[in-house]
């Protein structure tokens, strides 16, 4: 049967055999970092504040609304350029004829192979000041070293709008406020149409209208040269019409 001190000493053994299992043992169970239940709580809280998907996520929801924002912005600016009309310019001062357009043909009544009078022309938007109007008719390209002068009138009032077909011939035209004309290339006074060489290409025929500031003291039945000074003078505006003529063999 054991003594008492040898009992004593395996109850002491197996004490401190106990304890020692018991330390060795602790780590596992009671370290919170090292478990795997620890572990995934701290890399789901990476993962939501810092990993690409999460950077991506917030990308294509920040990045279309930042397009959109300057989308919506620039759209509307486009839209106001191309809507936004253009100042309407006024008026310019022109010389038109109800018988022939600018550039096209003049017909044949009012050329020396017809009725040989003048067309009727339309005068619109003059400068305001415009108190008297003169007209030179001429063809810059006649077989001469100066164009050949076709028509010379003067002081037609300011407010006229239409200068009427088949203007007199004569110094003084009283329809149209007392106007003057002058002495064309052909010799006469007033209008003489139209009347190129036969065989030569279309011949241009300018009408020039001025705008004056006043009338002109031009004595009726001057010649181009009388004139020209007067006009350089007294001149606001000018403007000009064209027209076309050619005669065929047998004219």
């Amino acid at each position: 049967m054991p003594s008492r001190r040898q009992l004593l000493v395996t109850t002491t053994s197996l004490a401190l055999a106990t304890i020692a299992g018991c330390s060795e043992s602790s780590p596992q169970t009671s370290s919170p970092a090292d478990s795997p239940t620890a572990t995934k709580p701290t890399e789901t809280t990476r993962t939501a504040t810092g990993t690409p998907t999460s950077t991506e996520t917030a990308r294509s929801t920040t990045s279309p609304q930042t397009t959109a924002t300057a989308e919506t912005t620039e759209t509307p600016q486009n839209a106001t350029q191309t809507n936004d009309p253009s100042p309407t310019p006024s008026g310019a001062f022109s010389l038109s004829s109800p018988s022939f357009e600018d550039g096209g043909p003049i017909p044949e009544t009012f050329t020396c192979d017809g009725q040989n009078v003048s067309p009727a022309l339309d005068i619109a938007d003059p400068p305001s000041a415009t108190e008297a109007f003169a007209l030179v008719v001429d063809d810059p390209d006649a077989p001469r070293s100066d164009p050949f002068v076709h028509w010379l009138l003067w002081n037609v009032p300011g407010d006229t709008q239409r200068i009427p077909v088949n203007v007199p011939q004569t110094e003084t035209v009283e329809g149209l406020g007392g106007a003057r004309q002058g002495t064309n290339d052909a010799g006469s006074v007033g209008y003489t149409g139209p009347c190129p060489p036969v065989g030569d290409s279309p011949h241009r025929y300018r009408l020039v209208l001025y705008a004056l500031d006043s009338t002109l003291s031009v004595e009726a039945g001057a010649t181009r040269d009388d004139l020209s000074g007067s006009l350089a003078e007294r001149q606001l505006d000018t403007t000009t019409l064209v027209g076309t003529y050619a005669r065929q063999q047998g004219q």
